[in-house]
């Protein structure tokens, strides 16, 4: 035998050694042991940093394994504690992220003790982070989701004592006191002294002047911003940042503070980047909610963008790709705009309560809208410069666009009390995040995005309708990222950011609105089982920031010759129309009477 076959046996059993001991360290894993090491972790005191990152990956490994175990919610707070502990002990802003990033995961995935735990120790770390903003939002949310608990006793202690830093008086945080045992079942060991944040000067206004930050050389790849926009009503705004390409951001929520005659705002802080020229300082809005939006460089390659409001209760901000740009929802109702929404978490999909879309047992709230349904937008997908998919000498611009005036023409004649509005009524290119605005701006009780789907084997035949959800299904997120003009990443981003954009009431009714549309659209067009592709989620820039019920409708295949061929006919599009206007009419019935 050759020496080297005997050295290739020899590696061969060594590998197969440390993969049953691999396997033999994962399967010893379990829940209770891993429990019994960290407690026994938190006795040594200072530990080696890589134990608290040792543990908190197996935590999670635990956690990911079976995002539905009855113990998940459990592993997973574990393994933002140990990577809490670590912080604690060594202050690496990797741990603090790392953490946060499990806590967030918990609280927008779970509803029991354990997610309210979370919110609590996410704001311990804020605090420990000195970013008391978003610690008292936080604290807010969890009061709002969790009332009548201890996690709500020990939130209303948390915000005494920062309205007390508020006030001047530093305070001694001592997670003990903070958070009772009772309530996380773990003790902290070192208190942490907060020293009060300043209270006269403007921490939104960038203490840089414009003329010092131009004369600082700007690397090159820096993001520009190159626009502001915004999108305004009474009770909702959309202000969005044009960028040279995407950009790490922060965001922090002010409270008012009378003695630097200063109001309420909310900043978002854009990492490298500086601001072409032609881009107003000072925007004003004057909506009655927002009154401004403001920049200024904060320190070199880094600009602030702030919004002054006397009555934002709720804001969220995210960010999209092709192209690139900043979007902030920002509402004076509470929950509409998901306030504190952090920087996107990617997570296995924990439990979701999909409710089935055509039981009318799923909404405790017989009619959502009070009498009935006044207000539709209609939302012809693509336009203009963007053709959408484009097979057989058609593009699914011109489809959608008909089928939208067809069913807006449906919906007046049966209802002409209701306002159907269309987000273009030509070939015109309308941004993404301009479209939800145009709806939320209108107070529309519907929205209802329409599209011609497409696959690269030509084979798929049908229609389908989707709610704005996380998923794992490969076939929507292909249609998602279609549709978004936007890469995996992306999605993979807008996937952690939905996990509490979302209220669970509006995933309800949109589920339950899709279900309908589907239902008759499957009817009125006579489709086989194999072609109801059904309802399904997937994370749609479009839909998010509704503040109604909202869907998008794929109203067949135009990479099929079958479905081509009846798309290119008004007869079909007419046919399409009317499955999506009975499935209107169905949910409006089913939840008004």
């Amino acid at each position: 035998m050759k020496e080297t076959t005997i050295k290739q046996i020899f590696a061969a059993f060594f590998i197969f050694i440390f993969a049953i001991a691999t396997y033999a360290d994962a399967q010893s894993d379990s829940y209770e042991s891993l429990r019994a090491q960290y407690d026994q972790l938190r006795l040594e005191g200072k530990a080696v940093r890589n134990k608290y990152m040792n543990i908190g990956n197996r935590f999670y490994k635990l956690y990911t394994a079976a995002p539905n175990a009855d113990y998940a919610d459990s592993a997973l707070a574990f393994a933002g504690r140990a990577y809490k502990l670590s912080y604690e002990h060594y202050l690496q802003d990797a741990d603090y992220d790392i953490a946060q990033k499990y806590f967030r995961t918990l609280y927008s995935n779970y509803t029991g003790s354990t997610a309210a735990d979370a919110y609590l120790e996410s704001a311990e770390l804020y605090i420990l982070k000195r970013d008391l903003p978003s610690a008292r939002l936080n604290l807010e949310r969890l009061k709002q989701k969790f009332p009548g608990t201890l996690q709500e006793v020990a939130a209303n202690q948390m915000l005494a004592d920062l309205q007390r830093m508020d006030r001047g008086g530093a305070t001694v945080v001592n997670n003990s006191y903070v958070t009772p045992p009772e309530v996380l079942g773990v003790v902290s060991d070192t208190p942490v002294v907060i020293e009060p944040p300043s209270g006269t000067m403007d921490i939104a206004a960038a203490p840089m002047t414009l003329a010092a930050a131009q004369n600082v050389d700007i690397p090159a790849g820096t993001a520009a911003i190159k626009a502001i926009r915004f999108f305004s009503a009474e009770e909702y705004t959309r202000v969005v940042i044009d960028l040279s390409k995407n950009a790490e951001f922060n965001k922090h929520w002010l409270k008012e503070n009378p003695e630097i005659n200063m109001p309420p705002r909310l900043y978002v802080e854009i990492n490298d980047s500086t601001v072409e020229n032609g881009v107003p300082q000072n925007i004003p809005i004057k909506d009655g909610l927002v009154n401004s939006v403001r920049w200024a460089y904060n320190r070199p390659g880094v600009t602030r963008v702030v919004l002054d409001s006397q009555s934002i209760e709720s804001f969220t901000v995210f960010q999209m790709s092709n192209p690139a740009r900043i979007v902030i929802d920002v509402s004076n109702v509470m929950g509409i705009g998901g306030a504190d929404i952090d920087e996107p978490v990617v997570t296995p999909q924990p439990p979701v309560v999909n409710p089935d879309p055509i039981n009318p047992n799923t909404t405790v709230n017989p009619c959502l809208f009070g009498l009935t349904v006044k207000t539709i937008v209609l939302d012809p997908g693509h336009g203009g410069k963007d053709p959408g998919c484009n097979y057989f000498g058609m593009k699914e611009k011109d489809i959608v666009l008909e089928v939208a005036r067809e069913l807006r023409a449906l919906i007046k004649k049966t209802n002409p009390n209701i306002k159907v509005i269309l987000t273009r009524e030509t070939d015109v290119f309308i941004p993404l995040e301009e479209r939800t605005a145009i709806a939320n701006k209108n107070k529309a009780d519907l929205f209802i995005s329409i599209h011609v789907n497409a696959t690269k084997n030509g084979q798929a035949s049908g229609v389908e309708t989707y709610f704005l959800n996380t998923t794992n299904d490969k076939s929507a997120l292909e249609v998602a990222a279609f549709e978004n003009q936007a890469s995996s990443k992306a999605i993979s981003d807008l996937q952690g950011i939905l996990v509490d954009l979302m209220s669970n009431s509006k995933r309800k009714e949109s589920a339950k609105l899709a279900g309908f549309a589907q239902s008759q659209m499957a009817a009125d067009m006579k489709l086989s089982a194999k072609q109801n592709h059904g309802v399904k989620s997937a994370p749609f820039y479009v839909l998010v920031g509704a503040t109604m019920p909202a869907v998008l409708v794929e109203t067949g295949f135009l990479s099929n010759k079958a479905d081509a061929d009846k798309l290119k006919t008004s007869a079909h599009r007419k046919l399409i129309a009317k499955g999506i206007h009975d499935g209107i009419f169905d949910y409006i019935k089913n939840i008004c009477g």
